[in-house]
């Protein structure tokens, strides 16, 4: 049997090192990848969160609430719109917090309109002033925005 030159043999253990290496690199490259990706997941839900949160626990105007019941028609949340003259409230999107039952697309847009007919019971004054509130569910999702009138 002829024996193995050396060069064979450093070759071989180099090789084996380089592997080792590129695996080792590729695991610490693919979990840097899947935290960025977490991240950057988290990122777009906070921006989501912040266009709904923008009045939580401010003073807004009757204005402010019918463009933010306007601009959020589309959104997973329920808002409620609680007035001096509807002290029951109005919900839009949703019948209620639960989020189980939507309210018909067209009568939401009937509900929002008559938000600023004054003579309608969920008329909202543009000059009045609303407190924001939010409700989350145990899942920390926004499932309740409130404003009620001050």
């Amino acid at each position: 049997m002829k024996a193995v030159p050396i060069k064979t043999i450093v070759g071989v253990i180099i090789s084996l090192l380089a592997a080792s290496a590129l695996f080792a690199l590729w695991a610490v490259v693919s979990g840097m990848f899947t935290d960025a990706t977490q991240q950057t997941a988290k990122v777009g839900e906070n921006m989501k969160d912040s266009q709904l949160t923008q009045y939580e626990g401010a003073e807004i105007s009757g204005s402010q609430v019918t463009a933010f019941l306007s601009n959020n028609k589309d959104q997973q949340v329920c808002i409620k719109v609680v007035t001096k003259k509807n002290t029951a409230g109005q919900a839009y999107n949703y019948k209620d917090e639960s989020l189980a039952n939507a309210i018909d697309i067209d009568d939401n847009n009937k509900a929002i309109a008559a938000a600023n007919k004054k003579k309608d019971k969920t008329y909202i004054n543009p000059a009045g002033t609303f407190d924001c509130t939010i409700k989350r569910d145990a899942n920390d999702v926004i499932c309740l925005i409130t404003f009620t009138q001050q």
